[in-house]
C-alpha cells in the first residue's frame, strides 16, 4: 500500500542501544565466519575437482561409457518402476 504518512515515530527511543549494539557485533562476527566456511569450502571443492581430473585422466581411455548409459538406463528404469 502506498499511503501517506500521517506521522513518524522513531523506534530508536524504544529500543536498548546497548543490546542492539552487542546483537550487531554478533552478526557481524557470524557473518565473517560465514564467509571464511564459504571460502575453505570452495578452496576444498576446487582441490577435490583437481583430484577429479587426476583420477579420470587415469581410467579415461579403459572406460566403456556406452555401457555406462546402458547400465544408468536400468537404474532409472528400475527407480521409476519402484516409486510408482
Amino acid at each position: 500500500m502506498d499511503l501517506p504518512a500521517y506521522r513518524v515515530i522513531h523506534a530508536r527511543r524504544f529500543a536498548d542501544m546497548e543490546q542492539l549494539a552487542g546483537h550487531k557485533m554478533r552478526i557481524k562476527f557470524l557473518h565473517r565466519a560465514a564467509q571464511n566456511m564459504l571460502e575453505q569450502a570452495s578452496a576444498r571443492i576446487a582441490a577435490a575437482k583437481v583430484l577429479h581430473d587426476d583420477l579420470e585422466a587415469c581410467f579415461k581411455d579403459a572406460m566403456d561409457y556406452g555401457q555406462v548409459e546402458g547400465v544408468t538406463g536400468e537404474v532409472i528404469a528400475q527407480f521409476l518402476k519402484d516409486s510408482q
